[in-house]
């Protein structure tokens, strides 16, 4: 879910364990030079979600590394089970009005 700490406490796990980070949408931003939203608003939800799967099945191995994914990731089966053959994956949840504060 977008909002829900995945960067935040990613961060956190990472420097915890002495561990790399890696943000997917910041990823995204960099190699567009726009902001997520801007991306979304221009070219499309769809275009950001194929970008963001893209972004993770490219990573290649990666070892003591937290990556933080887009919030739509979720929904891409590809990136998923990239995800579960090479990560353990940590799913984060909150209440929608938690998030909603942030």
């Amino acid at each position: 879910m977008p909002g829900v700490g995945k960067s935040t406490i990613g961060k956190s796990l990472a420097k915890h364990l002495q561990y790399d980070f890696i943000d997917i949408d910041q990823i995204i931003v960099r190699e567009m030079g726009q902001p997520i939203a801007e991306i979304i608003q221009m070219k499309g939800v769809q275009t950001f979600k194929d970008l963001e799967e893209t972004t993770v099945l490219n990573l290649g191995p990666l070892h003591h590394t937290i990556i933080s994914t887009g919030g739509s990731l979720v929904y891409s089966h590809p990136a998923m089970n990239w995800l579960s053959k090479h990560s353990t994956i940590i799913y984060l949840k909150d209440s929608l009005n938690n998030i909603q504060k942030r």
